[in-house]
């Protein structure tokens, strides 16, 4: 199967992790058009980020990783893995909460058709059970669908990162995105934006840097 790569380039001279993880931080986000609303309240030492979308809404407390982290994602070997080892595998691949409980015993990892990490999530799906931060692969999928069909997409934040925002999103949307300015400025407010180039620019008019794919 081939590798599929994204992951975003902080373009700094040097990066320090801003201290958040004293502060509690907390979300709200609303959709007239999927007439959702979310909110999320996160301990310290986690950034909470929520979503709304024609598809519903989402909210996630994201743990406080160094900047300094390698922000290139692939998806490991799975072949012949257990579902304890590809839950293990995907989670440290992602930097997620990536769980995987297959639906028949003696269950091995055996997809080999070409695409990106969202098929290796549908195989997975269908050959048991597959949460990512506690949410449903169905949930995601939605938000990832209308990121790539342009439609209007919401986020929110109360003190994130600019750069767990961004990663955030290129994980949903499944592309390559650089930051170039401070990745550490914090994302205070709520960005509505018409498929992801519009919503980038939105977000990079909000925090004085620049994001691009």
């Amino acid at each position: 199967m081939r590798n599929i790569v994204f992951g975003f380039v902080l373009v700094v001279a040097f990066c320090l992790t801003p201290n958040l993880t004293s502060a509690q931080q907390s979300c709200n986000c609303s959709s007239t058009l999927g007439g959702c609303s979310a909110s999320q309240s996160c301990p310290s030492g986690f950034e909470a980020i929520c979503t709304c979308s024609s598809s519903g809404c989402s909210s996630r407390c994201s743990r406080l990783l160094p900047i300094l982290e390698n922000l290139t994602y692939e998806i490991p070997d799975l072949s012949n893995l257990s579902s304890k080892h590809i839950t293990k595998s995907l989670s440290n691949a992602f930097g997620r909460n990536i769980t995987f409980a297959a639906g028949k015993a003696g269950f091995q990892y055996s997809f080999s058709a070409k695409g990106s990490y969202w098929d290796v999530f549908d195989y997975l799906e269908k050959n048991g059970t597959l949460a990512i931060d506690g949410q449903p692969l169905e949930i995601l999928r939605a938000s990832h669908k209308d990121l790539v069909n342009g439609e209007p997409f919401t986020i929110c934040a109360g003190g994130a990162r600019v750069s767990t925002i961004v990663n955030h999103i290129a994980f949903l949307y499944g592309t390559k995105l650089l930051i170039s300015g401070d990745p550490n400025t914090e994302f205070t407010a709520s960005v509505t934006g018409k498929g992801i180039d519009d919503l980038l620019t939105k977000i990079s008019e909000k925090t004085s840097v620049t994001i691009t794919r």
